[in-house]
């Protein structure tokens, strides 16, 4: 529904199955209109979200969330709150949740990956990714921009064993007999540690 104000602006406003949900007012009726059909689009589709509920950031929106975090055991808490401030909310504090990209969080991720461990990677994308939940299941966002990325994969080094040469230098290093076999025994049998350390002279 589009009306036209006494100050001669275009308000429009917004309904769904009956229900009024939002409005918006333009200073022309061009952009009224091309706002009308747009959102009634979105409404339809279940893709529109009330503007004044979506401009909260990120950080403002996850110092609301940590409120549900009572049920958690304190180990959690503290974990999850590390892992905000360490690796989340120093990248997405500042930025409206409209505004956070999925090529943005795929990009983050990535970075993470490079300069902390696979875990710890993984488990602040899981949390970026919980939160976002929670403001799609609010309302406040259409989707989640974090729903579908992954991790990158990291190329397998490909492992190194030393040559004979370096084996027998390195034993020949050794001064105690005993760990002069010890090392022969690790270079040429292929064993774990804790095969090794499990072996006893009958063996």
């Amino acid at each position: 529904m589009i009306e036209k104000l006494k100050s001669g602006a275009y308000r429009v406003r917004l309904y769904h199955h009956g229900r009024y949900v939002g409005s918006e007012t333009f200073r022309r009726k061009t952009d009224a209109v091309l706002y009308a059909r747009t959102q009634t689009v979105k409404l339809a589709t279940g893709l529109w979200v009330a503007s004044t509920e979506s401009a909260a950031t990120v950080g403002e929106w996850m110092t609301a969330w940590q409120e549900g975090w009572m049920s958690l055991k304190p180990s959690t808490v503290t974990r999850y709150k590390g892992l905000l401030d360490n690796q989340v909310l120093s990248t997405w504090r500042l930025k409206p949740l409209t505004a956070v990209a999925p090529s943005e969080v795929r990009a983050w991720a990535a970075r993470l990956v490079s300069t902390a461990s696979v875990s710890t990677a993984g488990n602040a994308l899981g949390l970026l990714r919980q939160s976002l939940d929670a403001v799609v299941a609010e309302g406040h966002l259409a989707r989640n921009p974090a729903d579908k990325v992954r991790l990158p994969k990291l190329a397998r080094s490909e492992p190194a064993p030393l040559t004979h040469a370096q084996l027998w230098s390195l034993v020949e290093a050794a001064r105690d007999e005993r760990d002069k076999v010890l090392l022969l025994v690790l270079g040429y049998g292929g064993m774990r540690w804790s095969e090794v350390v499990a072996l006893r002279i009958g063996d």
